[in-house]
Protein backbone atom coordinates (compact mmCIF):
# COMPACT_ATOMS: atom_id res chain seq x y z
CA UNK A 1 0.00 0.00 0.00
CA UNK A 2 1.02 3.77 -0.42
CA UNK A 3 0.79 5.84 2.15
CA UNK A 4 0.99 9.64 2.30
CA UNK A 5 1.10 11.48 5.82
CA UNK A 6 0.64 15.12 6.46
CA UNK A 7 2.64 16.70 10.05
CA UNK A 8 2.60 20.03 10.79
CA UNK A 9 6.16 19.50 11.69
CA UNK A 10 8.89 16.87 12.61
CA UNK A 11 10.71 18.11 15.86
CA UNK A 12 11.70 16.60 18.78
CA UNK A 13 8.63 15.79 20.61
CA UNK A 14 5.81 13.03 21.65
CA UNK A 15 3.69 13.30 19.17
CA UNK A 16 6.22 13.45 16.41
CA UNK A 17 7.86 10.29 18.10
CA UNK A 18 4.94 8.47 18.05
CA UNK A 19 4.29 8.76 14.12
CA UNK A 20 8.30 7.16 13.92
CA UNK A 21 7.36 4.26 16.27
CA UNK A 22 3.67 3.38 13.97
CA UNK A 23 5.88 4.20 10.90
CA UNK A 24 8.84 1.17 12.17
CA UNK A 25 6.14 -1.11 12.80
CA UNK A 26 3.95 -1.00 9.69
CA UNK A 27 6.42 0.31 6.91
CA UNK A 28 7.59 -3.64 5.78
CA UNK A 29 3.38 -3.89 4.85
CA UNK A 30 3.91 -0.47 2.92
CA UNK A 31 4.88 -0.20 -0.93
CA UNK A 32 5.80 3.91 0.06
CA UNK A 33 5.80 6.34 2.34
CA UNK A 34 5.66 9.69 1.76
CA UNK A 35 5.72 12.20 4.94
CA UNK A 36 4.44 15.57 3.71
CA UNK A 37 6.12 18.23 7.06
CA UNK A 38 4.64 21.55 6.45
CA UNK A 39 7.12 23.40 8.59
CA UNK A 40 10.46 21.59 9.46
CA UNK A 41 12.17 19.10 10.32
CA UNK A 42 14.97 17.46 12.93
CA UNK A 43 17.94 16.09 11.01
CA UNK A 44 17.79 13.67 14.86
CA UNK A 45 13.94 12.18 14.08
CA UNK A 46 14.15 11.82 9.95
CA UNK A 47 17.33 9.45 10.72
CA UNK A 48 14.87 6.89 13.21
CA UNK A 49 12.52 6.31 10.38
CA UNK A 50 12.50 2.99 8.58
CA UNK A 51 14.86 3.09 5.70
CA UNK A 52 12.92 4.22 2.12
CA UNK A 53 10.32 6.64 3.63
CA UNK A 54 10.54 9.75 2.15
CA UNK A 55 10.02 13.84 4.24
CA UNK A 56 9.49 16.84 1.92
CA UNK A 57 9.65 19.69 4.03
CA UNK A 58 7.37 22.61 2.63
CA UNK A 59 8.91 25.44 5.13
CA UNK A 60 5.89 27.25 5.42
CA UNK A 61 2.77 26.55 8.60
CA UNK A 62 -0.38 24.49 8.60
CA UNK A 63 -2.35 28.12 8.05
CA UNK A 64 -0.93 29.01 5.09
CA UNK A 65 -2.99 27.85 2.19
CA UNK A 66 0.17 27.44 0.47
CA UNK A 67 0.58 24.40 2.15
CA UNK A 68 -2.63 23.47 1.04
CA UNK A 69 -2.03 23.40 -2.22
CA UNK A 70 1.55 22.01 -2.24
CA UNK A 71 0.56 18.82 -0.03
CA UNK A 72 -2.09 18.18 -2.40
CA UNK A 73 0.46 18.14 -5.11
CA UNK A 74 2.91 16.03 -3.87
CA UNK A 75 0.47 13.21 -2.61
CA UNK A 76 -1.16 13.25 -6.05
CA UNK A 77 2.15 12.30 -7.62
CA UNK A 78 1.79 9.17 -5.52
CA UNK A 79 -1.75 8.79 -5.40
CA UNK A 80 -2.30 7.19 -1.95
CA UNK A 81 -4.04 4.34 -0.84
CA UNK A 82 -4.10 5.71 2.38
CA UNK A 83 -4.27 9.48 3.79
CA UNK A 84 -2.58 10.24 7.16
CA UNK A 85 -3.14 13.21 8.92
CA UNK A 86 -1.06 13.90 12.39
CA UNK A 87 -2.83 16.34 14.70
CA UNK A 88 -5.30 18.92 14.41
CA UNK A 89 -3.87 21.30 11.70
CA UNK A 90 -2.74 18.49 9.66
CA UNK A 91 -5.41 16.92 9.46
CA UNK A 92 -7.69 20.03 8.49
CA UNK A 93 -5.07 19.55 5.23
CA UNK A 94 -5.10 15.71 4.75
CA UNK A 95 -9.14 15.86 5.02
CA UNK A 96 -9.57 18.59 2.25
CA UNK A 97 -6.62 17.78 0.12
CA UNK A 98 -8.73 13.53 -0.08
CA UNK A 99 -11.65 15.52 -1.63
CA UNK A 100 -9.96 15.53 -4.36
CA UNK A 101 -7.84 12.39 -4.26
CA UNK A 102 -10.71 10.40 -4.38
CA UNK A 103 -9.64 6.98 -4.10
CA UNK A 104 -7.78 7.59 -1.04
CA UNK A 105 -9.15 6.74 2.47
CA UNK A 106 -8.78 8.87 4.76
CA UNK A 107 -7.57 8.31 8.66
CA UNK A 108 -6.94 11.18 10.69
CA UNK A 109 -5.10 11.17 14.76
CA UNK A 110 -5.67 13.76 17.17
CA UNK A 111 -2.35 13.31 19.48
CA UNK A 112 -3.96 16.22 22.88
CA UNK A 113 -7.23 15.43 24.40
CA UNK A 114 -8.94 17.88 22.43
CA UNK A 115 -11.14 19.38 25.33
CA UNK A 116 -7.76 21.03 26.58
CA UNK A 117 -6.25 21.64 23.39
CA UNK A 118 -6.92 25.59 24.24
CA UNK A 119 -6.61 25.78 28.29
CA UNK A 120 -4.06 28.54 28.17
CA UNK A 121 -5.63 30.28 24.76
CA UNK A 122 -6.99 33.96 25.46
CA UNK A 123 -8.40 34.19 21.83
CA UNK A 124 -11.95 32.60 21.66
CA UNK A 125 -12.74 33.39 18.23
CA UNK A 126 -9.80 31.10 17.49
CA UNK A 127 -11.06 28.30 19.35
CA UNK A 128 -13.93 28.41 17.96
CA UNK A 129 -13.07 28.50 14.61
CA UNK A 130 -11.07 25.34 15.26
CA UNK A 131 -13.94 23.33 16.75
CA UNK A 132 -16.20 24.78 14.58
CA UNK A 133 -13.79 22.78 11.59
CA UNK A 134 -13.54 19.82 13.35
CA UNK A 135 -17.35 19.27 13.39
CA UNK A 136 -17.38 20.17 9.46
CA UNK A 137 -14.25 18.12 7.99
CA UNK A 138 -13.94 15.38 10.77
CA UNK A 139 -17.00 13.60 9.61
CA UNK A 140 -15.34 13.18 5.93
CA UNK A 141 -12.66 11.22 7.15
CA UNK A 142 -12.60 7.13 7.37
CA UNK A 143 -11.17 6.92 10.08
CA UNK A 144 -10.26 9.06 13.08
CA UNK A 145 -8.30 8.16 15.94
CA UNK A 146 -6.62 9.20 19.24
CA UNK A 147 -4.00 7.76 21.58
CA UNK A 148 -6.09 7.47 24.13
CA UNK A 149 -9.47 6.26 25.15
CA UNK A 150 -10.82 9.27 26.35
CA UNK A 151 -10.06 11.07 23.36
CA UNK A 152 -11.37 8.31 21.28
CA UNK A 153 -14.85 8.63 23.71
CA UNK A 154 -15.16 12.35 23.59
CA UNK A 155 -14.47 12.56 19.58
CA UNK A 156 -16.87 9.69 18.90
CA UNK A 157 -19.53 12.05 21.16
CA UNK A 158 -18.24 15.25 19.93
CA UNK A 159 -17.95 14.69 16.00
CA UNK A 160 -20.27 11.59 15.13
CA UNK A 161 -21.17 11.00 11.83
CA UNK A 162 -19.79 8.13 9.73
CA UNK A 163 -16.38 7.46 10.77
CA UNK A 164 -15.05 4.57 12.55
CA UNK A 165 -13.39 5.70 15.85
CA UNK A 166 -10.18 3.64 16.99
CA UNK A 167 -7.93 3.86 19.60
CA UNK A 168 -4.35 4.31 18.12
CA UNK A 169 -1.44 3.07 20.81
CA UNK A 170 1.78 4.92 21.25
CA UNK A 171 4.27 1.83 20.92
CA UNK A 172 7.40 1.10 22.51
CA UNK A 173 10.50 -1.22 21.00
CA UNK A 174 11.53 -2.92 24.32
CA UNK A 175 14.65 -4.28 22.74
CA UNK A 176 15.75 -1.06 21.27
CA UNK A 177 15.02 0.57 24.23
CA UNK A 178 17.06 -1.42 26.46
CA UNK A 179 19.92 -0.81 23.70
CA UNK A 180 19.74 2.61 23.68
CA UNK A 181 19.81 2.69 27.46
CA UNK A 182 23.85 1.42 27.79
CA UNK A 183 24.88 4.62 26.25
CA UNK A 184 26.57 6.71 29.13
CA UNK A 185 25.22 10.58 30.17
CA UNK A 186 27.15 13.45 31.91
CA UNK A 187 29.94 12.58 34.41
CA UNK A 188 27.97 14.94 36.93
CA UNK A 189 24.96 13.08 36.79
CA UNK A 190 26.86 9.90 37.34
CA UNK A 191 28.48 11.04 40.63
CA UNK A 192 25.12 12.54 42.04
CA UNK A 193 24.70 10.88 45.60
CA UNK A 194 21.14 10.25 47.10
CA UNK A 195 17.77 9.84 45.29
CA UNK A 196 17.91 11.00 41.46
CA UNK A 197 14.42 12.08 40.48
CA UNK A 198 13.96 12.95 36.69
CA UNK A 199 11.58 14.45 34.69
CA UNK A 200 11.52 15.22 30.54
CA UNK A 201 9.87 16.94 28.19
CA UNK A 202 9.02 20.85 26.48
CA UNK A 203 9.41 23.41 29.19
CA UNK A 204 6.33 25.01 28.92
CA UNK A 205 3.14 25.35 30.87
CA UNK A 206 1.35 22.39 30.20
CA UNK A 207 4.08 20.15 31.53
CA UNK A 208 3.86 21.73 34.82
CA UNK A 209 7.23 21.59 35.91
CA UNK A 210 6.68 24.76 38.11
CA UNK A 211 4.64 22.72 40.10
CA UNK A 212 7.27 20.25 40.39
CA UNK A 213 9.95 22.75 41.67
CA UNK A 214 7.50 24.03 44.26
CA UNK A 215 7.16 19.94 45.44
CA UNK A 216 10.39 19.71 45.11
CA UNK A 217 11.42 22.68 47.34
CA UNK A 218 8.84 20.84 50.28
CA UNK A 219 11.53 17.71 49.96
CA UNK A 220 14.40 19.82 50.03
CA UNK A 221 13.33 21.12 53.17
CA UNK A 222 14.43 17.46 55.39
CA UNK A 223 16.07 15.58 52.10
CA UNK A 224 19.14 16.12 49.86
CA UNK A 225 17.77 14.71 46.89
CA UNK A 226 18.43 15.72 43.13
CA UNK A 227 16.13 16.40 40.56
CA UNK A 228 17.17 16.16 37.11
CA UNK A 229 15.12 18.18 34.21
CA UNK A 230 15.53 17.24 30.51
CA UNK A 231 14.40 19.26 28.09
CA UNK A 232 13.74 22.92 26.39
CA UNK A 233 11.22 25.27 25.58
CA UNK A 234 9.64 28.46 26.16
CA UNK A 235 9.70 28.93 30.70
CA UNK A 236 13.64 27.58 30.53
CA UNK A 237 14.78 30.66 32.07
CA UNK A 238 11.30 30.96 33.99
CA UNK A 239 11.85 27.96 35.56
CA UNK A 240 15.82 28.11 36.34
CA UNK A 241 14.80 31.71 37.78
CA UNK A 242 11.90 30.01 39.98
CA UNK A 243 14.27 26.85 41.52
CA UNK A 244 17.07 29.82 42.78
CA UNK A 245 14.09 31.79 44.05
CA UNK A 246 12.87 28.41 45.96
CA UNK A 247 16.60 27.77 47.34
CA UNK A 248 16.66 24.54 45.39
CA UNK A 249 19.31 25.23 42.46
CA UNK A 250 21.82 23.47 44.03
CA UNK A 251 20.01 20.29 43.70
CA UNK A 252 17.95 20.92 40.25
CA UNK A 253 20.15 20.53 37.17
CA UNK A 254 18.64 21.54 33.46
CA UNK A 255 19.82 19.09 30.85
CA UNK A 256 18.91 19.94 26.90
CA UNK A 257 16.34 18.24 25.17
CA UNK A 258 17.51 14.35 24.68
CA UNK A 259 17.54 12.50 21.34
CA UNK A 260 17.95 9.69 23.24
CA UNK A 261 16.56 9.83 26.91
CA UNK A 262 16.80 5.98 27.49
CA UNK A 263 20.12 6.33 29.73
CA UNK A 264 18.04 9.28 31.79
CA UNK A 265 15.24 6.56 32.68
CA UNK A 266 18.13 4.11 33.36
CA UNK A 267 20.19 6.62 35.87
CA UNK A 268 17.09 7.53 37.62
CA UNK A 269 15.17 6.21 41.07
CA UNK A 270 12.11 7.52 39.34
CA UNK A 271 10.67 9.38 37.05
CA UNK A 272 7.52 12.31 37.76
CA UNK A 273 5.36 13.73 34.99
CA UNK A 274 3.88 16.41 37.17
CA UNK A 275 1.75 17.36 33.68
CA UNK A 276 -1.66 19.44 33.44
CA UNK A 277 -2.91 18.13 29.92
CA UNK A 278 -1.46 15.19 27.32
CA UNK A 279 -2.93 12.88 24.88
CA UNK A 280 -0.81 10.26 25.59
CA UNK A 281 2.91 10.58 27.52
CA UNK A 282 5.39 8.84 25.98
CA UNK A 283 7.67 9.91 28.56
CA UNK A 284 5.63 7.74 31.22
CA UNK A 285 5.47 4.73 28.64
CA UNK A 286 9.65 5.10 28.09
CA UNK A 287 9.95 4.94 31.90
CA UNK A 288 7.67 2.22 32.51
CA UNK A 289 9.54 0.19 29.45
CA UNK A 290 12.76 0.62 31.62
CA UNK A 291 11.41 -0.29 34.83
CA UNK A 292 12.07 2.84 36.46
CA UNK A 293 8.40 3.43 38.24
CA UNK A 294 6.73 7.02 37.64
CA UNK A 295 4.60 9.91 39.68
CA UNK A 296 2.05 11.78 37.81
CA UNK A 297 -0.91 13.81 37.84
CA UNK A 298 -3.84 12.14 37.28
CA UNK A 299 -4.77 14.49 34.24
CA UNK A 300 -7.57 13.27 31.72
CA UNK A 301 -5.98 11.42 29.52
CA UNK A 302 -3.45 8.86 29.18
CA UNK A 303 -2.04 8.44 33.12
CA UNK A 304 -4.24 6.85 34.86
CA UNK A 305 -4.87 4.57 31.34
CA UNK A 306 -1.02 3.53 31.24
CA UNK A 307 -1.00 2.95 35.04
CA UNK A 308 -4.27 0.80 35.07
CA UNK A 309 -5.42 3.54 37.50
CA UNK A 310 -2.50 3.51 39.75
CA UNK A 311 -1.53 -0.10 40.23
CA UNK A 312 1.41 0.53 37.75
CA UNK A 313 2.39 4.26 39.06
CA UNK A 314 1.16 6.73 41.43
CA UNK A 315 -1.06 9.26 40.53
CA UNK A 316 -1.95 12.22 42.21
CA UNK A 317 -4.21 15.58 41.70
CA UNK A 318 -3.20 18.05 39.55
CA UNK A 319 -1.89 20.81 40.45
CA UNK A 320 -1.28 19.81 43.94
CA UNK A 321 1.85 20.46 45.15
CA UNK A 322 2.06 18.63 48.78
CA UNK A 323 0.70 15.96 47.47
CA UNK A 324 2.74 15.35 44.38
CA UNK A 325 5.88 15.75 47.28
CA UNK A 326 4.29 13.49 49.53
CA UNK A 327 3.95 10.89 47.11
CA UNK A 328 7.95 11.52 45.52
CA UNK A 329 9.00 11.12 49.37
CA UNK A 330 7.31 8.18 49.67
CA UNK A 331 8.67 6.43 47.24
CA UNK A 332 12.08 7.63 47.40
CA UNK A 333 12.57 6.78 51.08
CA UNK A 334 10.81 2.76 49.92
CA UNK A 335 13.81 1.11 47.74
CA UNK A 336 11.80 -2.04 47.99
CA UNK A 337 8.95 -0.31 46.79
CA UNK A 338 10.89 1.57 43.22
CA UNK A 339 12.07 -2.04 42.76
CA UNK A 340 8.45 -3.77 42.89
CA UNK A 341 6.64 -1.08 41.30
CA UNK A 342 9.37 -0.58 38.29
CA UNK A 343 9.37 -4.52 37.67
CA UNK A 344 5.46 -4.42 37.61
CA UNK A 345 5.17 -1.19 35.24
CA UNK A 346 8.13 -2.80 33.19
CA UNK A 347 5.87 -6.30 32.44
CA UNK A 348 2.84 -4.30 31.66
CA UNK A 349 4.48 -2.00 29.05
CA UNK A 350 5.70 -5.05 27.49
CA UNK A 351 2.61 -6.99 27.64
CA UNK A 352 0.40 -4.11 26.00
CA UNK A 353 2.55 -1.82 24.19
CA UNK A 354 6.35 -3.70 22.82
CA UNK A 355 6.20 -3.48 18.83
CA UNK A 356 6.20 -6.90 18.43
CA UNK A 357 2.66 -7.42 19.89
CA UNK A 358 0.79 -4.06 18.65
CA UNK A 359 1.75 -5.17 15.40
CA UNK A 360 -2.11 -6.68 14.69
CA UNK A 361 -3.31 -3.56 16.79
CA UNK A 362 -1.32 -1.27 13.95
CA UNK A 363 -2.60 -3.53 11.12
CA UNK A 364 -6.15 -3.18 11.81
CA UNK A 365 -6.34 0.23 13.06
CA UNK A 366 -5.16 1.36 9.85
CA UNK A 367 -7.07 -1.46 7.83
CA UNK A 368 -4.11 -2.16 5.90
Amino acid sequence: MVIGIVISGLEIGGAEYSLVKLLNVIAPYCRKVLIICLSSSDRSIIEQLPKGVQVIELGLTSKNPIAWYKSYFHLKNIRPKLIIGWGTYANFIAIIVSFLLRDSKILISERLYVPKMFYRESSVIRRKIVFILMRLLYPKADIVTANSLKNVTFLRRFIGGKPRYKLLKNTININECIEKSNSLIESELRAMKGVKILALGRLDYQKGFDNLLHAFSIISKIKTWNLVIVGDGPEKRYLQELSKSLGVSNNVHFVPKAVNPFPYYKWADFVVAPSRVEGFPNAILESMSMGTPVICTNFKTGAAELTHNGKYGMLVPMNDNKKLAEAMLSLGQDIDKIKRLGLASQKISFEMYDAGIILDHYLNCLEL
